[in-house]
């Protein structure tokens, strides 16, 4: 009797650990775990990994791209400056997802969802725009989804108008600010201080009310730490 429960304590605690472990993948985490489980990527590609959420936190970020330094140089310090903005990203529980030259996009609220996604992604916005000086940064929230892609070259992409629209936020911004969305404003308007509102003209949106975060009011500085 004592082999049997002790046999069954253990299989519950594997099991236990196996769930959690599983809850705290990351989305490629995932990928290389069915990968080695399947030891097949066409049994990967029978996975259902879309994750999907009514609220989600997109963040288009734009480095200063080194233009007067050599290539090597300009290779080596856009490293740094990624580096820089995934570190602050991961501290504020939010993924990167890609980077494109010196373009780095950024979401919170997938593949897990959280009440404060969007606090967290705007408080790295604010860091990185603290640290990185010439950057320029457009922030939206809504709908999305994201999903793996490709075989050979496995990706975690989002998809959905609210990428579309931080692009756009970001394509519009004023030098060296942190332009966002209404949605953003009204959300988060009790923990961060905006510049009054402004009509811009964005690319396929039309006029949109966009506002600025600003960086140098108490509130954001309280929300930095």
């Amino acid at each position: 009797c004592v082999c049997v429960c002790v046999c069954v304590c253990v299989c519950v605690c594997v099991c236990v650990c196996v769930c959690a472990c599983k809850l705290l993948m990351g989305p490629m985490d995932r990928v290389m775990n069915s990968l080695e489980e399947n030891s097949s990527s066409e049994a990967l590609l029978c996975l259902e990994m879309v994750d999907t959420s009514p609220s989600v936190g997109c963040l288009f970020i734009r480095l200063t791209e080194f233009e007067e330094v050599s290539d090597t140089e300009k290779v080596a310090r856009l490293n740094v400056a990624i580096q820089m903005c995934e570190i602050e990203l991961v501290r504020n529980r939010a993924i990167l997802i890609k980077t494109v030259r010196n373009i780095v996009l950024a979401i919170s609220g997938l593949p897990t969802t959280s009440p404060t996604y969007l606090h967290d992604l705007a408080s790295a916005a604010v860091t990185i725009h603290h640290r990185l000086p010439h950057t320029s940064l457009g922030l939206h929230a809504g709908p999305a989804f994201a999903a793996i892609t490709g075989t050979d070259q496995i990706t975690y992409d989002v998809f959905g108008d609210t990428p579309n629209t931080a692009s756009r936020m970001l394509t519009t911004a004023p030098y060296h600010t942190i332009h966002c969305s209404e949605a953003v404003a009204s959300h988060l308007q009790e923990q961060f201080t905006f510049s009054p509102p402004q009509l811009t003209d964005c690319k396929g949106k039309g006029t949109m009310m966009t506002y600025v975060l600003l960086m140098d009011h108490p509130k954001t500085i309280l929300h930095r730490a």
